[in-house]
Protein backbone atom coordinates (compact mmCIF):
# COMPACT_ATOMS: atom_id res chain seq x y z
CA UNK A 1 0.00 0.00 0.00
CA UNK A 2 1.85 3.64 -1.07
CA UNK A 3 0.14 6.70 -0.63
CA UNK A 4 1.55 9.60 -2.60
CA UNK A 5 0.80 12.78 -0.61
CA UNK A 6 0.95 16.41 -2.72
CA UNK A 7 0.35 19.51 -0.30
CA UNK A 8 2.26 23.17 -0.38
CA UNK A 9 4.82 24.54 1.68
CA UNK A 10 2.21 26.06 3.97
CA UNK A 11 1.32 22.78 5.06
CA UNK A 12 4.69 21.01 5.59
CA UNK A 13 4.25 20.45 9.52
CA UNK A 14 0.43 18.93 8.87
CA UNK A 15 2.26 16.22 6.41
CA UNK A 16 5.00 15.11 8.84
CA UNK A 17 2.33 14.29 11.54
CA UNK A 18 0.89 12.30 7.88
CA UNK A 19 3.70 10.54 7.10
CA UNK A 20 4.36 9.93 10.70
CA UNK A 21 1.08 7.80 10.80
CA UNK A 22 1.55 5.97 7.59
CA UNK A 23 4.71 5.10 8.34
CA UNK A 24 3.58 3.86 11.43
CA UNK A 25 1.46 1.64 10.20
CA UNK A 26 3.96 0.33 8.27
CA UNK A 27 2.77 1.30 4.65
CA UNK A 28 4.95 3.49 2.06
CA UNK A 29 4.74 6.99 1.42
CA UNK A 30 5.99 9.66 -1.08
CA UNK A 31 4.98 13.63 -0.67
CA UNK A 32 5.48 15.73 -3.11
CA UNK A 33 5.43 20.34 -2.64
CA UNK A 34 2.86 20.29 -5.37
CA UNK A 35 4.59 23.87 -6.71
CA UNK A 36 8.13 22.10 -7.39
CA UNK A 37 6.49 18.81 -9.30
CA UNK A 38 4.40 21.34 -11.35
CA UNK A 39 6.91 24.05 -12.28
CA UNK A 40 8.19 22.95 -15.67
CA UNK A 41 12.19 23.21 -15.15
CA UNK A 42 11.43 20.19 -12.35
CA UNK A 43 7.74 18.85 -13.88
CA UNK A 44 7.56 15.00 -12.75
CA UNK A 45 5.23 13.29 -14.95
CA UNK A 46 1.98 11.67 -13.31
CA UNK A 47 3.13 8.15 -14.47
CA UNK A 48 6.47 8.91 -12.42
CA UNK A 49 4.72 10.63 -9.62
CA UNK A 50 2.10 7.74 -9.29
CA UNK A 51 3.72 4.80 -9.76
CA UNK A 52 2.44 1.85 -7.93
CA UNK A 53 0.61 4.02 -6.07
CA UNK A 54 -3.02 2.85 -4.69
CA UNK A 55 -3.80 6.05 -2.71
CA UNK A 56 -2.90 9.75 -3.47
CA UNK A 57 -3.86 12.49 -0.49
CA UNK A 58 -4.08 16.04 -1.73
CA UNK A 59 -3.47 18.30 1.11
CA UNK A 60 -5.84 21.10 0.14
CA UNK A 61 -4.78 24.91 -0.27
CA UNK A 62 -6.46 27.14 -1.71
CA UNK A 63 -3.72 28.73 -3.94
CA UNK A 64 -4.80 28.67 -7.64
CA UNK A 65 -1.59 27.77 -8.99
CA UNK A 66 -1.57 24.88 -6.48
CA UNK A 67 -5.45 24.31 -7.12
CA UNK A 68 -5.03 23.94 -10.55
CA UNK A 69 -2.49 21.11 -10.52
CA UNK A 70 -4.14 19.34 -7.53
CA UNK A 71 -7.50 19.31 -10.24
CA UNK A 72 -5.08 17.92 -13.16
CA UNK A 73 -3.44 15.00 -10.73
CA UNK A 74 -6.81 14.40 -8.98
CA UNK A 75 -8.37 13.68 -12.63
CA UNK A 76 -5.44 11.57 -12.99
CA UNK A 77 -5.83 9.41 -9.96
CA UNK A 78 -9.35 8.79 -10.61
CA UNK A 79 -8.39 7.38 -14.34
CA UNK A 80 -5.73 5.34 -13.12
CA UNK A 81 -8.35 3.91 -10.56
CA UNK A 82 -5.89 5.24 -7.45
CA UNK A 83 -8.12 5.64 -4.16
CA UNK A 84 -8.54 9.93 -3.78
CA UNK A 85 -8.34 11.44 -0.68
CA UNK A 86 -8.51 15.21 0.34
CA UNK A 87 -7.22 16.28 3.95
CA UNK A 88 -9.34 19.43 4.37
CA UNK A 89 -7.11 22.37 6.01
CA UNK A 90 -10.52 24.87 5.89
CA UNK A 91 -9.83 26.46 2.77
CA UNK A 92 -12.57 26.62 0.38
CA UNK A 93 -13.79 23.51 -1.28
CA UNK A 94 -11.73 21.93 -3.84
CA UNK A 95 -14.41 19.34 -5.09
CA UNK A 96 -17.90 20.60 -6.37
CA UNK A 97 -20.63 18.77 -4.19
CA UNK A 98 -22.02 16.34 -7.21
CA UNK A 99 -18.46 15.20 -7.35
CA UNK A 100 -17.71 14.15 -3.78
CA UNK A 101 -18.51 10.36 -4.16
CA UNK A 102 -15.64 10.12 -5.98
CA UNK A 103 -13.39 11.07 -3.31
CA UNK A 104 -12.96 10.65 0.60
CA UNK A 105 -12.25 14.11 2.42
CA UNK A 106 -10.74 13.98 5.59
CA UNK A 107 -9.79 15.90 8.23
CA UNK A 108 -6.13 15.89 10.58
CA UNK A 109 -8.14 14.63 13.71
CA UNK A 110 -9.86 11.95 11.98
CA UNK A 111 -7.03 10.81 9.84
CA UNK A 112 -5.10 7.97 11.80
CA UNK A 113 -8.20 6.49 12.56
CA UNK A 114 -9.24 6.28 8.86
CA UNK A 115 -5.87 5.15 7.86
CA UNK A 116 -5.69 2.04 10.07
CA UNK A 117 -9.60 0.92 9.24
CA UNK A 118 -8.28 1.26 5.26
CA UNK A 119 -5.06 -0.62 5.63
CA UNK A 120 -7.86 -3.44 6.69
CA UNK A 121 -9.79 -2.71 3.96
CA UNK A 122 -7.40 -2.60 0.97
CA UNK A 123 -4.90 -5.59 2.19
CA UNK A 124 -8.17 -7.72 2.42
CA UNK A 125 -8.94 -6.71 -1.06
CA UNK A 126 -5.67 -7.15 -1.95
CA UNK A 127 -6.04 -10.72 -1.08
CA UNK A 128 -9.27 -11.60 -2.98
CA UNK A 129 -7.60 -10.23 -6.22
CA UNK A 130 -4.86 -12.19 -5.62
CA UNK A 131 -6.34 -15.49 -5.32
CA UNK A 132 -9.02 -14.34 -8.40
CA UNK A 133 -6.26 -13.82 -10.18
CA UNK A 134 -4.11 -17.56 -9.45
CA UNK A 135 -7.59 -18.79 -9.50
CA UNK A 136 -8.10 -17.46 -13.24
CA UNK A 137 -4.51 -18.84 -14.25
CA UNK A 138 -5.30 -22.22 -12.91
CA UNK A 139 -8.08 -22.30 -15.60
CA UNK A 140 -11.20 -22.08 -13.26
CA UNK A 141 -13.56 -19.10 -13.40
CA UNK A 142 -14.43 -17.57 -10.63
CA UNK A 143 -18.13 -18.42 -10.03
CA UNK A 144 -20.22 -20.15 -7.36
CA UNK A 145 -20.77 -22.73 -9.28
CA UNK A 146 -17.07 -23.78 -9.54
CA UNK A 147 -16.33 -22.86 -5.64
CA UNK A 148 -19.26 -25.91 -5.58
CA UNK A 149 -17.71 -27.90 -8.08
CA UNK A 150 -13.95 -28.33 -5.97
CA UNK A 151 -15.20 -28.35 -2.92
CA UNK A 152 -17.21 -31.73 -4.18
CA UNK A 153 -13.63 -32.58 -5.50
CA UNK A 154 -12.26 -32.48 -2.08
CA UNK A 155 -9.76 -29.69 -3.78
CA UNK A 156 -8.56 -28.23 -0.81
CA UNK A 157 -6.21 -26.26 -2.81
CA UNK A 158 -8.50 -24.39 -4.54
CA UNK A 159 -11.18 -24.34 -1.84
CA UNK A 160 -8.71 -21.95 -0.16
CA UNK A 161 -8.30 -20.08 -2.73
CA UNK A 162 -11.96 -19.01 -3.19
CA UNK A 163 -12.20 -18.40 0.23
CA UNK A 164 -9.49 -16.47 -0.04
CA UNK A 165 -10.93 -14.45 -3.03
CA UNK A 166 -14.24 -13.52 -0.96
CA UNK A 167 -16.76 -16.46 -1.40
CA UNK A 168 -19.53 -17.19 0.71
CA UNK A 169 -19.38 -20.40 2.66
CA UNK A 170 -23.63 -19.90 3.01
CA UNK A 171 -24.30 -20.57 -0.79
CA UNK A 172 -26.30 -23.27 -2.27
CA UNK A 173 -26.63 -25.96 -5.25
CA UNK A 174 -29.57 -25.80 -7.55
CA UNK A 175 -30.99 -28.49 -4.78
CA UNK A 176 -30.91 -25.29 -1.94
CA UNK A 177 -27.90 -27.90 0.05
CA UNK A 178 -25.26 -25.98 1.71
CA UNK A 179 -21.27 -25.91 0.81
CA UNK A 180 -20.77 -27.46 4.41
CA UNK A 181 -23.37 -29.97 3.52
CA UNK A 182 -22.05 -31.12 -0.03
CA UNK A 183 -18.37 -31.45 1.89
CA UNK A 184 -19.99 -33.63 4.67
CA UNK A 185 -21.69 -36.31 2.33
CA UNK A 186 -18.53 -36.12 -0.05
CA UNK A 187 -16.70 -36.86 3.57
CA UNK A 188 -13.56 -34.75 2.98
CA UNK A 189 -12.73 -33.67 6.22
CA UNK A 190 -9.88 -31.19 5.54
CA UNK A 191 -12.36 -29.26 3.21
CA UNK A 192 -15.30 -29.47 6.50
CA UNK A 193 -12.61 -28.11 8.64
CA UNK A 194 -11.76 -25.34 5.81
CA UNK A 195 -15.24 -24.11 5.50
CA UNK A 196 -16.08 -24.34 9.31
CA UNK A 197 -12.67 -22.32 10.13
CA UNK A 198 -14.12 -19.84 7.61
CA UNK A 199 -17.32 -19.36 9.47
CA UNK A 200 -19.52 -22.02 7.83
CA UNK A 201 -22.67 -22.20 9.60
CA UNK A 202 -22.68 -25.71 11.25
CA UNK A 203 -26.28 -25.83 11.68
CA UNK A 204 -27.25 -24.69 7.52
CA UNK A 205 -30.20 -26.86 7.14
CA UNK A 206 -30.44 -28.63 3.43
CA UNK A 207 -33.33 -28.15 1.63
CA UNK A 208 -33.56 -31.58 0.27
CA UNK A 209 -33.78 -33.76 3.59
CA UNK A 210 -33.49 -31.17 5.86
CA UNK A 211 -30.47 -32.49 7.72
CA UNK A 212 -27.77 -30.54 9.36
CA UNK A 213 -24.50 -31.06 8.28
CA UNK A 214 -24.01 -33.24 11.35
CA UNK A 215 -27.08 -35.31 10.58
CA UNK A 216 -25.22 -35.96 6.97
CA UNK A 217 -22.23 -36.99 8.71
CA UNK A 218 -23.60 -39.68 10.84
CA UNK A 219 -25.39 -40.89 8.05
CA UNK A 220 -22.24 -41.33 6.51
CA UNK A 221 -20.85 -43.06 9.66
CA UNK A 222 -18.11 -40.45 9.70
CA UNK A 223 -17.05 -39.94 13.42
CA UNK A 224 -13.67 -38.00 11.77
CA UNK A 225 -16.45 -34.60 10.56
CA UNK A 226 -18.85 -35.40 13.54
CA UNK A 227 -16.17 -34.86 15.72
CA UNK A 228 -15.24 -31.58 13.46
CA UNK A 229 -18.03 -30.52 13.92
CA UNK A 230 -19.41 -30.48 17.31
CA UNK A 231 -15.74 -28.84 18.21
CA UNK A 232 -17.36 -26.30 16.02
CA UNK A 233 -20.30 -26.32 17.62
CA UNK A 234 -22.71 -28.12 15.85
CA UNK A 235 -26.03 -28.37 17.83
CA UNK A 236 -26.72 -32.41 17.91
CA UNK A 237 -30.69 -31.85 19.23
CA UNK A 238 -32.16 -30.16 15.32
CA UNK A 239 -34.22 -32.27 13.96
CA UNK A 240 -34.70 -33.23 10.39
CA UNK A 241 -38.21 -33.17 7.99
CA UNK A 242 -38.82 -36.48 9.88
CA UNK A 243 -38.19 -35.00 13.10
CA UNK A 244 -35.19 -36.95 13.57
CA UNK A 245 -31.74 -35.91 15.35
CA UNK A 246 -28.81 -37.17 14.87
CA UNK A 247 -29.11 -39.22 17.93
CA UNK A 248 -31.95 -40.87 16.49
CA UNK A 249 -30.16 -41.48 12.94
CA UNK A 250 -26.83 -43.16 14.77
CA UNK A 251 -29.37 -45.44 17.18
CA UNK A 252 -31.39 -46.56 13.84
CA UNK A 253 -27.77 -47.01 12.30
CA UNK A 254 -27.28 -48.96 15.67
CA UNK A 255 -23.82 -47.26 15.78
CA UNK A 256 -22.62 -47.43 19.16
CA UNK A 257 -18.81 -44.94 19.15
CA UNK A 258 -21.37 -42.47 17.21
CA UNK A 259 -24.23 -42.65 20.21
CA UNK A 260 -21.48 -42.52 22.95
CA UNK A 261 -19.88 -39.10 21.02
CA UNK A 262 -23.66 -37.12 20.60
CA UNK A 263 -24.53 -38.65 24.05
CA UNK A 264 -21.24 -37.22 25.42
CA UNK A 265 -21.72 -33.91 23.39
CA UNK A 266 -24.96 -32.84 25.15
CA UNK A 267 -27.90 -34.38 22.75
CA UNK A 268 -31.09 -35.61 24.16
CA UNK A 269 -32.32 -39.04 23.91
CA UNK A 270 -36.03 -38.13 24.48
CA UNK A 271 -36.73 -35.57 21.56
CA UNK A 272 -38.87 -37.48 19.92
CA UNK A 273 -39.32 -37.83 15.54
CA UNK A 274 -42.51 -37.23 13.71
CA UNK A 275 -43.40 -40.94 14.77
CA UNK A 276 -43.39 -40.20 18.58
CA UNK A 277 -40.36 -42.38 18.59
CA UNK A 278 -37.40 -41.06 20.39
CA UNK A 279 -33.19 -42.37 20.51
CA UNK A 280 -34.38 -44.31 24.07
CA UNK A 281 -37.84 -45.58 22.11
CA UNK A 282 -35.55 -46.51 19.42
CA UNK A 283 -32.66 -48.64 21.78
CA UNK A 284 -35.47 -50.20 23.22
CA UNK A 285 -37.67 -51.33 19.93
CA UNK A 286 -34.50 -52.88 18.56
CA UNK A 287 -33.45 -54.33 22.51
CA UNK A 288 -29.82 -52.90 22.15
CA UNK A 289 -29.07 -53.11 25.31
CA UNK A 290 -25.97 -51.50 24.97
CA UNK A 291 -27.89 -48.07 23.95
CA UNK A 292 -30.51 -48.00 26.62
CA UNK A 293 -27.51 -48.20 29.37
CA UNK A 294 -25.78 -45.76 27.98
CA UNK A 295 -28.89 -43.57 27.41
CA UNK A 296 -29.83 -44.48 31.19
CA UNK A 297 -26.26 -43.47 32.28
CA UNK A 298 -26.10 -40.08 34.18
CA UNK A 299 -23.47 -37.96 31.77
CA UNK A 300 -20.13 -36.38 33.76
Amino acid sequence: MKTVLLYDYEHADTVKVIQDIIERNECEVLAFQTDSSWKADTVTSPQQLFRNASHVLFVHSPDPEHEGALLFYLGYALGRSIRVLVLKTGAEKLIPEHCHYMVTQLSADTFEEFFQTEKTRFFEEDRKRLARSYLIEKGIPCFEENFISVVMAGDSENVELFLKAGFSTSITDVRGNPLLSLAVRSQFPEVVTQLVDAHANVNHVSLDRGYSPLMDAVQKGDEVICRILLEHGADPDLKSKDGQTALVIATGRGDISLCRLLYASGANPDITDNLGMSARKYADLFKNAELTELFNTPRT
